[in-house]
């Protein structure tokens, strides 16, 4: 397809519903298999070292994806987008589904890694497409949709990995070949953004300037997001452990019950996203502040609950907020390389989320006290925000009044 014709279409919920499932692959990477780690290690109790390897297995995707996303990003820029996320799902697919015929715990693990490596890919370039095909209101939509879905997805690919893995530990990984569907769905309903013509850029003649001051706050904000957000996941069954509950199915339940506040808040972000990011993050963070605080100081399950569903609403605010401030601020002959760097940043916030909660821990006395403490950081930042978001609007009623226009 030439660039002329490229530029002249325009993207609706076809493309849109693709580079959400697309998202959605990220998210399978871990969760599907999570459910069948202890038989996966049951079945290998005879290799030196599997209480490591098992858990490295399981979670090593996401590293790549931290660490090899802006290379990615990068590479998308040069080479083609929509070309990397066809090439890049085309081998998720076998590289996902491998354990299904392999034996050797090490060829597994590569496998794995090599899931990481495409997922990165996925990753990257599905939402630099999104981008790409998207603006203004419209582009909040599917980045709010997309934040939504996938949380979804998370709860219904863990009770399908589940599911698969009562009948063989194998099983689960079956599900990584739905990647080709996609693959087709992508090859058949998504075309490659012309050079520097996305939303009417046409014609530009120089470049945009790459803002990396701008990106590098971005990415501060991101990566404590990040820690934020993997908070809820990783530390309630510790908290409600200290209270005397441990029945796997009620930690789990309550979990589940948890995380439906991650698609009511990007639901939510769909009406705030006009009225600035520094206010909405702000309001963002301050819930899930006041969320982690609860959950902190709480002696009781239903207090706890009040302020994971708190905490879990903000959440949902944030994510979609960033990822729609990232893409905004970048020129789309850059947009690649900017958000495989914001993807690494937030993967990379949550994989130092349970090591900070752990040193804090060690600090403070308690995991309640952590979390306390990174609800209060949360606090600040959004009074950071909120105080950012005020000066904004002052400046600007003064230039307009300075300016003659009606205030």
């Amino acid at each position: 397809m030439g660039n002329s014709e490229a530029a002249a279409r325009r993207a609706g919920s076809p493309q849109g519903i693709v580079l959400i499932l697309a998202a959605t692959l990220s998210v399978m990477g871990v969760l599907v298999i999570a459910p069948i780690l202890p038989q996966l290690m049951a079945a290998y109790a005879d290799v030196p070292g599997i209480a490591f390897l098992g858990p490295v297995i399981l979670t090593v995707p996401a590293v790549c994806i931290a660490l090899f996303s802006p290379f990615a990003g990068w590479l998308a820029d040069r080479v083609g987008r929509r070309k990397m996320l066809i090439a890049a799902m085309l081998l998720y697919a076998p590289l996902g589904a491998a354990p299904l015929f392999l034996d050797d715990i090490y060829a597994i693990l590569a496998s794995r890694i090599g899931v990481g490596l495409t997922e990165a890919v996925i990753m990257t370039t599905s939402t630099t497409l999104m981008g790409d095909y998207f603006d203004g209101k419209r582009r909040d939509t599917w980045v709010a949709w997309q934040v939504g879905i996938c949380s979804i997805a998370a709860t219904g690919l863990l009770l399908l990995g589940g599911l698969l893995g009562s009948i063989d530990w194998r099983a689960p990984f079956i599900v990584y070949l739905s990647a080709w569907g996609l693959a087709l769905a992508t090859v058949l309903l998504t075309w490659e953004p012309a050079p520097r013509t996305m939303h009417g850029e046409e014609g530009a003649a120089k470049s945009t300037p790459f803002p990396v001051r701008l990106l590098a706050l971005i990415c501060a904000v991101t990566f404590f997001g990040g820690v934020v957000f993997y908070i809820v996941p990783i530390q309630l069954s510790v908290v409600l452990g200290q209270q005397g509950i441990t029945n796997p199915a009620v930690i789990g339940g309550s979990a589940a019950f948890g995380s439906l506040g991650v698609p009511l808040g990007s639901l939510i972000f769909r009406r705030l996203s006009g009225m600035g990011t520094g206010l909405i993050l702000g309001g963002a963070f301050l819930l899930a502040g006041v969320g982690l605080v609860i959950m902190g100081i709480s002696g009781t399950y239903e207090l706890t609950m009040t302020g994971v569903l708190i905490n879990q609403l903000g959440c949902g605010i944030i994510l979609p907020t960033l990822l729609a401030w990232v893409m905004a601020s970048l020129p789309p002959e850059a947009r690649g390389r900017g958000i495989g760097i914001w993807t690494g940043t937030f993967f990379i916030g949550q994989f130092f989320s349970p090591i900070l909660l752990t040193v804090g821990s060690k600090a403070l006395g308690s995991v309640g006290q952590a979390v306390v403490a990174c609800g209060v950081a949360a606090l600040v930042c959004a009074a950071i925000g909120l105080i950012a978001a005020i000066r904004a609007h002052r400046a600007t009623t003064t230039l307009n009044a300075t300016s003659g226009d009606p205030a």
